[in-house]
């Protein structure tokens, strides 16, 4: 625990602020405003390694602070998201408060789990289900891109393939590589 006796936020309020005046163009530090994600990933994964080694030699003061600079990571890089405008600190927390309460409905809901192996099983499943979810959605936002962009240039006049929007989706992708439909199996 820190003793102190200043007005100055603590806490993770303490380490936003400290974060955001390192990446502060105007007096911040130039190391710190020249990182990008790319170039603090290997800064993450050497520190996760420094957390392993703490636990591994059961070292408490040493886990504290390999987990501080674990936690800087993080807030490093909710700092970069806030400043491009894709996410910040809060946004990350809201996030895993919400997989948590999603991934543990024995706990937060009404679902019966008595085991940490029956847990490992529906923690599992509900991440492929969310994975599966998610990917549709990308496909799905992917195949009305293709699609759009098609009718897009219909309407201001350019001859559209449909073709083109119909052979990103699988289903048509397959029927046209049929024999005797024009796909690869057809004859010349």
């Amino acid at each position: 625990m820190t003793d102190r006796s200043d007005d100055s936020p603590g806490g993770i309020d303490r380490l936003l602020a400290i974060m955001a005046k390192l990446r502060n163009p105007d007096g911040g530090c130039p190391w710190d405003l020249e990182q990008s994600f790319a170039t603090i990933a290997p800064y993450t994964i050497e520190e996760a390694y420094e957390v392993a080694d703490a636990i591994q030699s059961d070292d408490m003061a040493a886990l504290r602070d390999e987990l501080g600079d674990l936690l800087f990571q993080v807030v490093f890089y909710a700092q970069m998201a806030r400043e491009i405008g894709a996410f910040d600190f809060e946004a990350v927390v809201d996030g895993i408060c919400d997989k948590m309460v999603r991934r543990h409905p024995h706990v937060f809901g009404d679902a019966a789990i008595r085991s940490a192996e029956m847990q490992t099983v529906a923690w599992e499943t509900h991440k492929a289900a969310e994975r599966a979810a998610e990917l549709s959605k990308r496909m799905a936002q992917r195949f009305a891109g293709y699609c759009g962009a098609s009718e897009l240039g219909r309407a201001n006049g350019f001859s559209a393939n449909r073709t083109l929007c119909l052979s990103r989706h699988p289903q048509h992708r397959a029927r046209r590589e049929q024999p005797g439909r024009g796909g690869e199996g057809a004859k010349a």
